[in-house]
């Protein structure tokens, strides 16, 4: 029998009262997500049979891609792929002035779906004094920090990818700046904190993730050392799943890993669990993880404050409650 949630299981199994599903909410996708999608479907609409061009990632989920070159998006690597006078949409992790020159250039009708709490740290970074020493967590060659790197292209910047990179750089100025990658774990930005204000006791520490982000990683830590198993929904280029996956394997007793569309889980996988984790990342389609989250109830696991329903009758559906949405037009 298949594990994938989007075929048929061929029936309800016999449930096991001590099954248990827990839920790290929020799940599904987040409200810059939302809002990057949202400017994309208004543009498809608008023209009508006018192409669309996306740069490399709209965002990081294959899912959400394969469904957008359905509506008529067309993925290109390089600007210079777009036909002079073209429309393309910028990516929510942001872009470089390059880009931008290039866009220019070829005379393309631009329209930017940046993440706002990535533009608010962009515009912070375009602040600071030219003569600043700025300390970046993040993750060489992800989008987001190429557009950061841009920004501080006249300031000296060390990017360190953990722990272990900040402990190996030099002495530091005496009052550099450090700032994340928003994606970034809330341990790991910790300890690189620590690292770098011994290295420098007067570090302007202005390190922070995205609040979402951070309400994840937070429900994660909590429900995964109560669960067997915890499993991740999204895709292995997301970098924001992927942290949470690295979190819950340092909390959860027992193995862990993401679940991709159309992957299988296959039966032995849960023998002898008893407490399934589920959390996605930020890029993740609701209706994936309700397929999943209505898969599991096929199995037998159910949330601890849901009762199981009488046979013959499915559990109702399972909302992914976002909570503290970041406001689109805070960061403007």
């Amino acid at each position: 029998m298949s594990a994938n949630p989007s075929q048929e299981t061929g029936g309800v199994l016999p449930r096991n009262p001590r099954r248990v599903l827990r839920l790290a909410y929020p799940l599904g996708f987040c409200s810059g997500v939302r809002r990057a999608l949202s400017l994309c479907h208004w543009l498809l609409a608008d023209c009508p049979g006018r192409p669309l061009y996306v740069l490399r990632d709209l965002v990081h989920n294959h899912q959400v891609s394969r469904q957008l070159r359905e509506e008529g998006v067309v993925f290109v690597e390089e600007v210079s792929q777009v036909p002079r006078g073209g429309r393309l949409l910028l990516g929510a992790h942001g872009t470089t002035r390059e880009t931008l020159a290039l866009c220019r250039q070829r005379q393309l009708e631009v329209h930017d779906a940046t993440c706002p709490v990535i533009l608010h740290l962009q515009n912070q970074l375009r602040r600071l004094p030219r003569e600043a020493t700025v300390c970046l967590l993040g993750e060489a060659g992800h989008p987001e920090i190429l557009a950061l790197q841009d920004c501080l292209r006249e300031r000296r910047c060390y990017l360190v990818a953990n722990p272990q990179e900040a402990a190996a750089l030099a002495t530091l100025p005496p009052n550099p700046f450090f700032f994340s990658q928003t994606s970034r774990d809330r341990e790991e930005l910790k300890e690189v904190q620590r690292i770098l204000t011994e290295k420098a006791p007067r570090l302007h520490n202005r390190a922070q993730l995205c609040p979402i982000q951070r309400v994840r990683q937070d429900a994660l830590a909590e429900m995964a050392p109560q669960c067997d198993r915890v499993f991740i929904l999204g895709s292995s280029h997301s970098a924001n799943g992927r942290r949470l996956l690295q979190l819950a394997r340092k909390h959860c007793p027992g193995p862990c890993r993401m679940l991709e569309e159309g992957e299988d889980l296959p039966p032995e996988e849960l023998a002898g669990v008893d407490t399934v984790g589920l959390a996605s990342a930020t890029s993740t389609p609701d209706d994936l993880v309700e397929e999943w989250v209505a898969h599991f109830r096929r199995l037998g696991f159910l949330p601890p404050d849901e009762e199981a329903p009488p046979a013959g009758k499915e559990a109702p559906p399972c909302g992914t409650r976002e909570t503290n949405p970041v406001n689109p037009r805070s960061h403007e």
